[in-house]
């Protein structure tokens, strides 16, 4: 018996129907894979321009032989050093290259120091430039490196530095960690307000477990102590400290100021050398120096 008008009509729209609901699945599909290839092609494009502009300071100043601020990783050897500080480099300077953080203040302390800049500006997620590729092989590098560096370490660090300081000193096991208005939750508004604002969408990988020092902390609390440092009005600070102010071996010490760059204010006052070499710690014992020569440098080659 064959169906009336009514039902073949009913029919061939509820065909159509799935029809197009098939072509619409295969047209979402089709966007999502050209955007997700779009987003690869202009980080890809961001990373080669950012590389571009690297290489032309580093050529323009003769850089790799005669200019230590285009070298990824410094070291200052102290002739009888009391330890070791590790200085995280934070995004200061735009696309131009940072000079060495705090190292005018810790010129005047008896220890090693190393400092690390990233010079991709992201948090580190793409390593040291022309030495690691990511943040877990930056961790295994210094690991190594720190092998022929006397205790205690102190890993020090500002701003996204701070990020570092927290990330590679729990890693490390060090002993002292001192940030100044560290970002412990990297939200996209945080990197949307820190980094260049291509980064955000084009390079910084948001889908990284690290991002959220909060979730590293609790599944492996700190063996030393953290001591981070903030300016209490500004809102921003305040919130990216308080997420981590229930949390153990971890001091937060908020300070009458505005800005985001609190450790300058604290050197203006004079206040940032006793917190960067507290008196505690300047009367340890003398430890012995390991046999790399002062102001050995690393680089790419």
């Amino acid at each position: 018996m064959r169906n009336s008008p009514a039902k073949d009509l009913l029919a061939t729209t509820q065909s159509l129907a799935l029809l197009l609901e098939a072509l619409d699945m295969v047209r979402d599909e089709r966007i999502r894979a050209l955007a997700e290839k779009d987003v690869l092609y202009r980080r890809e494009l961001g990373r080669r321009r950012r590389f571009q502009r690297l290489l032309i300071q580093a050529e323009g100043f003769n850089a790799y032989t005669t200019q230590p601020d285009f070298m990824p990783v410094r070291i200052k050897r102290s002739p009888a050093p009391r330890g070791t500080f590790l200085i995280c480099g934070s995004m200061g300077g735009g696309d131009m290259i940072s000079k060495l953080e705090f190292e005018g203040t810790l010129s005047s302390v008896n220890c090693d120091q190393i400092y690390i800049k990233d010079f991709e500006k992201i948090w580190y997620q793409n390593g040291l430039m022309g030495m690691t590729e990511n943040r877990e092989e930056t961790i295994n590098f210094l690991k190594s490196l720190l092998q022929d560096f006397p205790r205690p370490l102190t890993v020090l660090g500002a701003s996204a530095g701070g990020y570092a300081a927290l990330l590679f000193g729990h890693a490390l096991d060090a002993e002292r960690i001192v940030t100044f208005g560290a970002q412990t939750l990297l939200t996209r508004h945080v990197v949307r307000v820190y980094s260049d604002p291509r980064d955000h969408r084009t390079r910084f990988r948001h889908d990284m477990p690290e991002n959220d020092l909060r979730k590293v902390l609790i599944e492996n609390p700190l063996s030393g102590h953290a001591e981070m440092h903030f300016s209490d009005k500004n809102k921003l600070d305040t919130r990216q400290h308080g997420y981590l102010a229930d949390l153990p071996n971890i001091t937060q010490i908020a300070h009458d100021s505005r800005p985001h760059n609190v450790s300058i204010r604290l050197k203006a006052q004079g206040k940032l050398i006793d917190i960067l070499d507290p008196p505690e710690v300047a009367e340890q014992e003398v430890r012995p120096v390991s046999p790399l020569s002062d102001g050995d440098n690393f680089h790419a080659s």
